[in-house]
């Protein structure tokens, strides 16, 4: 994921260039691209958790 940062889909909910998510193993990855590192917000295996529960800086 570090090399290609930009290869998850950008996460509806927040509607974020910046913001994509993955999923792996059915775990959904949702994470956070800077310009030189990638922080991950969030990784859960439920379909019904509220994305809109994240908090962002």
């Amino acid at each position: 994921m570090l090399e290609y940062p930009y290869i998850g889909k950008v996460n509806a909910t927040f509607d974020d260039e910046t913001i994509r998510e993955i999923v792996l193993d059915g775990m959904k990855i949702i994470y956070k691209i800077y310009p030189n590192s990638v922080a991950v917000l969030m990784i859960y295996r439920y379909i019904d958790f509220d994305e809109s529960d994240i908090l962002l800086d």
